[in-house]
């Protein structure tokens, strides 16, 4: 039963019971009015006619006025006589008017037969006295016994005292069952308040333990429970109170869970983007090797081409510098075996530097992994802080506390969820970045391959002019053709080689990119280490 049927069912039986005792106490004033009524209109009344009727026939009535005529035959007293009986009977009628017993009327028939011989013998005396005769010769004459008549008061002052003590004893009792109901109105309200005291007793005591437990929970303690048990609305309101702390216990745990994962992954990026950087150091000491080794290439086209004009220049003189022109193509051949060696070290160099460079796409390929976990973990961290928010909202004041916190989660986790988002783009731009590093070296690759070739058939062609020497000094035109043919090459070459030397400027800016974007990563990764501490500080003032 809800606390408000119990009081409602108390409030109901206190109106029933005051209804009903109400009622039995208006029968019980109703009856003493009517005992009080019953007293004045017949004992009362029977008593004040009782007295007139004695007034008007004894001391000071008609039987005195009788006696006082007898002695002194005057008509006033004859009159004073007439009119007493006149108001003894005008008493006597109304006194019929009353209820009477038999004895009463007996009594009354007494008193008026004993008034009617004193009315003939007052007109005896009368007569008597117009005759001349001696009072005492009318007083022997009109001689009357009035024992009858004051029987019949006897009988009539009993009668009256008989319906007083009736009229006393019925007020008496009605006084009686006055008191009793009064009694048991007050034993009834004694119950009553007894009955709900004990109920307010108990809903204090259930509101106390319902406090107790929003007193805990606000200041942090998510495993106190009221344990009220019932149907009524303070124990629904403390089994919801109840399931909102086991839900909130889960959420906290989540987010306890939550912050630990997003730690241990703001670590694992911390340390890829450290190996990043590490191996954008790499990268760029390389390309700097690369770089040297196409700038001396350069210097020894540069050379090649020289000599090459300096041939070119003296063809003419070719008979006549046979052995200098033999000892140019040797040097020629030997700076064609050095640019060899040389395109080989920039090409396995470059080969090298692909794969660093690929290495370094997949440590980005593994940061923006971690990067969508922890924009997942953000996510759902922000879910859970909107629960919590609306969890709070049901409890209403006893929720605020939660309320607050549930916000502070939730900018945290937007705050985490950004970060983790510019960390994604760094990723993004570095994965860019290593791809379009890829392809320049793929591209210097080539050229240094291609410039290999040319080297080669440099090489090559110095070599078939040292074994043909002899035909050179009958082919001058063809000598001339291929020096110039070779000169061409070699120009090829040092554009080639300056290429190279482009490209691998580019490497080292597109490395340093990249160093940066790791840095970048790395501070990222630091703030985000720093977000997962202030969230678990959050949440570890909560007991679980």
């Amino acid at each position: 039963m809800t606390v408000k049927q119990k009081i409602s069912s108390l409030s109901a039986a206190l109106i029933l019971l005051l209804a009903v005792l109400g009622f039995l106490q208006f029968r019980s004033v109703a009856a003493v009015d009517h005992v009080w009524h019953h007293f004045q209109n017949n004992a009362q009344r029977k008593q004040e006619l009782l007295t007139e009727i004695k007034s008007q026939f004894g001391y000071g009535g008609f039987i005195h006025n009788f006696k006082n005529h007898v002695l002194r035959g005057t008509q006033k007293y004859v009159e004073r006589f007439r009119e007493n009986e006149k108001l003894m009977k005008k008493a006597i009628a109304d006194y019929r008017k009353l209820p009477m017993t038999s004895a009463e009327q007996k009594a009354l028939a007494r008193i008026e037969e004993v008034a009617e011989k004193y009315g003939r013998a007052i007109e005896t005396s009368v007569r008597m006295h117009a005759d001349d005769s001696t009072p005492a010769e009318i007083d022997k004459v009109v001689k009357i016994d009035d024992s009858p008549a004051f029987a019949g008061f006897k009988a009539l002052t009993n009668e009256v005292r008989t319906i007083r003590k009736a009229c006393s004893a019925g007020i008496r009792g009605a006084v009686s069952r006055m008191h009793t109901l009064l009694l048991v109105t007050g034993l009834a309200l004694a119950l009553f308040f007894t009955f709900f005291f004990t109920i307010l007793f108990q809903v204090g005591r259930r509101l106390q333990a319902v406090h107790a437990m929003a007193e805990k929970v606000g200041s942090g303690d998510l495993t106190a429970a009221a344990r009220i048990r019932g149907r009524d609305e303070i124990a629904l309101i403390a089994s919801s109170m109840e399931k909102m702390t086991t839900a909130i216990r889960e959420m906290v745990t989540r987010l306890v869970k939550n912050a630990e994962n997003l730690q241990d992954s703001s670590a694992q990026l911390s340390r890829t983007a450290e190996d990043t950087d590490s191996r954008v150091s790499e990268v760029a000491e390389r390309s700097n090797t690369v770089a040297v080794a196409a700038e001396e290439m350069s210097a020894n086209m540069n050379n090649v081409a020289t000599t090459v004009d300096q041939a070119s220049d003296s063809v003419t003189n070719i008979a006549r510098s046979m052995e200098e022109i033999t000892n140019n193509i040797q040097g020629i051949s030997k700076n064609g075996s050095e640019a060899k060696q040389i395109t080989e070290r920039a090409v396995e160099q470059a080969l090298e530097a692909s794969e660093k460079v690929n290495n370094l796409g997949d440590a980005a390929e593994k940061i923006g992994k971690v990067t969508e976990t922890i924009i997942e973990i953000s996510e759902q961290t922000n879910l859970l802080a909107l629960n919590a928010t609306i969890e709070a909202a049901r409890a209403g004041e006893a929720g605020k506390g939660f309320a607050v916190v549930a916000n502070e989660i939730k900018e945290l986790a937007s705050q985490t969820s950004n970060a983790s988002i510019d960390i994604k783009e760094s990723v993004s731009r570095i994965q860019e970045s290593t791809d379009e590093t890829v392809r320049q070296i793929t591209d210097i690759t080539d050229i240094i391959s291609r410039t290999s070739e040319i080297v080669y058939r440099i090489t090559a062609a110095v070599e078939e002019q040292h074994g043909t020497t002899r035909e050179i000094a009958r082919s001058v035109n063809e000598t001339q053709e291929g020096i110039v043919e070779m000169g061409e090459n070699i120009g090829q070459s040092s554009a080639v080689a300056n290429e190279v030397a482009s490209d691998i400027a580019r490497v080292n800016r597109s490395a340093s990119d990249l160093s940066d974007n790791s840095r970048q990563v790395r501070d990222n990764a630091a703030q985000l280490r720093g977000l997962a501490d202030e969230l678990r500080q959050l949440v570890s003032g909560f007991t679980i």
